[in-house]
């Protein structure tokens, strides 16, 4: 999904949320590539999996309020490694948004450690104590999926081979009971199942 021609159909001022944040990431994340294409393209990607859900209530014209978590889930696809990646702190972050999506964010961003079965298990153990609203769950879970999805795209079976290792602790960390996250659980899992054959030996 090309996110700016599909935000078109919204009112300009949800044009403007999202396109604020998104310009907010480029700013930011600057020349960061993801493989071979800006970082831009990974981001886009993250947030493109809520828009459809944003579409459907906006053309079903509900409330504003309505829309709140699905432009929260979109703000927090955009900023979700900015704090990892980028010179943005925390307190600059908190100047600039909600401090609901900033605490999204920080919940998202990796705990420090010498390398990265360290940190990964700390921020999947700060993830798994989180009982906070749902949307950076559901945001972490598209962000793994946009992942994998590139994997199987570009072929990247040891990449594959990582997430399907860390897949175990990554689920018991992040599953919730979801009903809007379950065709997301399936499809990271379908991957997975899929392409199996391409990277089995990379895991054992």
């Amino acid at each position: 999904m090309k996110v700016l021609s599909s935000i078109k159909k919204l009112s300009p001022e949800l044009q403007t949320i999202i396109t604020t944040v998104r310009d907010y990431a480029i700013k930011h994340h600057g020349d960061q590539m993801y493989g071979n294409k800006p970082y831009i393209y990974h981001l886009d990607q993250v947030a493109s999996l809520f828009i459809p859900d944003l579409l459907k209530l906006y053309i079903k014209k509900q409330p504003l309020s309505q829309f709140i978590e699905q432009l929260r889930c979109i703000e927090i696809s955009y900023l979700h490694d900015i704090l990892e990646d980028t010179e943005v702190t925390a307190e600059k972050l908190n100047r600039e948004f909600y401090k609901i999506t900033c605490a999204g964010v920080e919940l998202l961003t990796d705990v420090p450690g010498k390398n990265r079965k360290i940190r990964k298990k700390k921020t999947y153990a700060k993830i798994a104590a989180y009982t906070g609203p749902n949307s950076p769950i559901k945001v972490k879970l598209a962000d793994r999926l946009a992942n994998v999805r590139e994997c199987a795209k570009t072929k990247n079976w040891g990449l594959l081979a990582m997430y399907k290792k860390e897949h175990g602790l990554f689920r018991t960390a992040l599953f919730r009971n979801i009903p809007e996250a379950r065709v997301m659980w399936l499809e990271i899992e379908s991957i997975f199942l899929d392409n199996y054959s391409n990277y089995y030996k990379l895991v054992h």
